[in-house]
């Protein structure tokens, strides 16, 4: 009789610390949200508020908004950015989020995706190579993919000086499809590399036109790295 009840008692402790690691996820994923919401997300729409509004009252309006128009457009790419990856963040920490992986090809996607930062290659004179070779193909989640290259060639042009130069290459090893993307910024030192992609209290970052970033993108990437059965690692 003793040994079904101890059972009984293990079993319901188990479930009981499973239940408690699942709810300090929970809360530990809400902190970040909230934080990055109340401080990363408010911080620039209240700028463009104060800009609209300085716009709005300046005898010459017209003339002050366009001259603030291309922050204006940053800002509000920078936000939506944000905005899509605390979705997306939001949606890869759900139970049960399946992945529909395909065959996809990498210089086309590539491509289109740089295509979606050329006015901040251009503002910044960035040469960008992309070096990846025609019909090169992978078999992965197509959102995924286009989200990790999104944050990471964003991050890259965010921490590339004026006047600098990217490279995207991609290698086969042993099956596998290695991309590399390189500048020839100044680095990082090895105590901002070890914090990159850990899910701590979020942190900002500004790049060399004080562009903000959350670190919340590299964790995306390195989520859904991990979930179409890849790695992801930094050198400096």
């Amino acid at each position: 009789m003793a040994k079904p009840l101890n059972k009984k008692l293990a079993d319901q402790a188990q479930t009981l610390s499973e239940s408690q690691r699942s709810l300090n996820r929970i809360n530990k994923n809400q902190e970040k949200l909230f934080s990055i919401v109340g401080h990363d997300l408010r911080g620039p729409i209240v700028s463009l508020k104060e800009l609209v509004g300085l716009s709005l009252e300046s005898d010459s309006g017209e003339e002050y908004f366009l001259r603030f128009a291309p922050k204006l457009k940053n800002d509000l790419d920078h936000i939506h950015l944000m905005l899509d990856n605390l979705l997306n963040w939001g949606q890869n920490q759900m139970m049960g989020a399946t992945l529909k992986a395909e065959t996809i090809d990498v210089k086309d996607e590539m491509t289109a995706i740089i295509q979606l930062f050329q006015k901040n290659i251009e503002t910044k004179k960035i040469t960008l190579n992309n070096n990846i070779e025609n019909g090169t193909k992978v078999f992965l989640d197509l959102n995924h993919f286009c989200i990790i290259f999104r944050n990471l060639i964003s991050n890259t042009i965010k921490f590339t000086q004026e006047h600098g130069t990217i490279y995207i290459n991609g290698i086969e090893i042993k099956n596998q499809l290695k991309i590399t993307i390189k500048d020839n910024g100044f680095g990082m030192s090895k105590e901002v590399q070890e914090k990159l992609f850990k899910n701590a209290k979020h942190y900002t970052t500004f790049g060399t036109n004080n562009e903000r970033g959350t670190g919340l993108g590299l964790l995306l990437c390195k989520e859904m790295i991990e979930k179409n059965n890849g790695t992801i690692h930094v050198e400096s």
